[in-house]
This record gives structure tokens, C-alpha cells and sequence, in this order.
């Protein structure tokens, strides 16, 4: 289960289906291309039994892969809903272009609930290390009709051809953010009348962000329609920024 650009695991033991632990895994480097196979355990979040040992990550169930590091989890306590956050690709290019300082955008995923063996959403792939969610069409070469928060391809050759296999094949995000922001945790308040999302920043954008936290009222996530409203902004704590920058800057949200 090693890997050598995400180290990290998060691990989610659940409130309302007793006995399931659910473990995050990241990709073994930025654009890792084996996490095509869904075999190879790579970008993935799995369902374990928790009360039993030494098992092999291979041997648990997939809830969902496709996810390049979905460092946050989050289960709704009223309805068991599992929710995780997405630190998407750096470095990303189309048609020889670089595009990486607007794009691909951060992503809230919905996964279903752990309680229903039947849920359309199990297993489900989430685009990785093919499909990447947009934030800014316009720096996007032959973007034609693509809308925020759909995927866009990065094929080294007829990426446009693959953008409807993106968007037909694979499960869109919930929620999309601005790049770079780097989701890190979530958390519904007690009454699941919340979602609360921290996001750390990042140093790979000209444009520094403050560390910040975003809250989206309940009825604002809504699984049956994807619907999801502009949240509110807590105040920040400054971060190492470029001194040139704004300070009070914060990270953008678009409603899908």
C-alpha cells in the first residue's frame, strides 16, 4: 500500500452503517496512469470490514476510484451520505498547452450511502487520471461547448474527441473550486444542517490563497439533483502570500 507522492491514508470509520471503515489512497505521482486499473488499488477509496485484521487494501470493497487524492471524508449523520473532497492535478496540459494556473478545478464528490448494496454510485469512477473537472473554460484549447464543473480529456491527441467519453463514462463532481486550493478535510455540523470544507492553499499558483474554511447549508447539497449553492466564506488566517498579492483574497466557488 506504499506510495511515494501521497503519503497520507484518511480513514473514516462510519456512525451509521456499524462496522465499516472506509480508506482514502492517493496516487503514486502527480498524473499517476496506473489508477486506470482499478485493480492496482490507486486513487481509490475502499470499504473495509473494521473488526477484522492484517487485511490487504486489494481485499477491500470499492466505494469509489478515479480520485486523485481525496484527502477529506466526510458521512452525513442524517442520512449516511458519504461525501469526499478532491485535491486535483498540478502541471496539467491540452493540446500542448499548458492550462495549469486556472485548471482542473478542486472536487466535491457524493459516493451514496454505505447501507444500500444496490447504490448506483458504488464503484463508480470519477475520471482520474483521464478526466479532469473545469474551472476556466476559456484557457481551455477546443473547449466547444464544455460548462464548468463537466471533465475535460488531457490525451496527448484528440483530447476533444475524448471530452463526451469524460462526461458520459465517468461521474461528474457535486462541487466544484477554484484550482490549487487544496481541499484538506470535511465535516457536517451534528444536525447535518452544514458541510463544512478547510481548505490549505497552495504553492504551486502565482496567485497565493489564504487558508480558509467554506460552509454549504444542507439544503444546498442535494444528491438527487447535484445541485450546490455558493457557500459562505469563514474569515481567514493570512497566508506566506506574495506580498504584491491581496491579502484579503478568497477562493472562489461556482455553482453547478
Amino acid at each position: 500500500m506504499k506510495t511515494d507522492e501521497t503519503v497520507t491514508r484518511t480513514l473514516l470509520l462510519s456512525r451509521k452503517t456499524g462496522g465499516k471503515l472506509l480508506v482514502s489512497r492517493g496516487s503514486d505521482e502527480n498524473i499517476d496512469l496506473s489508477a486506470v486499473d482499478v485493480n492496482t488499488g490507486q486513487s481509490q477509496i475502499r470499504i473495509f470490514e473494521a473488526s477484522k485484521a492484517k487485511q490487504d487494501y486489494s481485499a477491500g470493497t470499492t466505494l469509489g476510484w478515479g480520485l486523485r487524492n481525496a484527502v477529506g471524508l466526510a458521512e452525513n449523520p442524517k442520512d449516511g451520505g458519504i461525501w469526499s473532497a478532491e485535491n486535483s492535478a498540478d502541471n496539467i496540459e491540452r493540446d500542448g498547452f499548458e492550462i495549469h494556473e486556472n485548471n482542473p478545478a478542486e472536487e466535491i464528490n457524493y459516493h451514496g450511502k454505505l447501507d444500500d448494496p444496490k447504490s448506483p454510485l458504488l464503484n463508480k469512477n470519477f475520471g482520474y487520471p483521464l478526466c479532469y473537472g473545469v474551472w476556466n473554460v476559456s484557457e481551455i484549447p477546443s473547449a466547444g461547448t464544455l460548462e464548468i464543473g463537466q471533465q475535460f480529456a488531457i490525451a496527448e491527441s484528440n483530447a476533444t474527441k475524448q471530452d463526451s467519453f469524460c462526461n458520459t463514462d465517468r461521474e461528474p463532481p457535486r462541487l466544484v473550486f477554484q484550482p490549487h486550493t487544496s481541499p484538506l478535510d470535511l465535516k457536517f455540523d451534528s444536525k447535518a444542517e452544514n458541510l463544512y470544507v478547510s481548505l490549505h492553499g497552495s504553492w504551486y499558483v502565482r496567485r497565493f490563497f489564504n487558508l480558509s474554511l467554506l460552509t454549504y447549508p444542507d439544503k444546498s447539497l442535494t444528491p438527487q439533483t447535484g445541485i450546490v449553492t455558493t457557500p459562505s466564506v469563514i474569515p481567514s488566517r493570512p497566508s506566506n502570500s506574495d506580498p504584491t498579492d491581496n491579502p484579503s483574497k478568497k477562493p472562489q466557488v461556482q455553482t453547478l
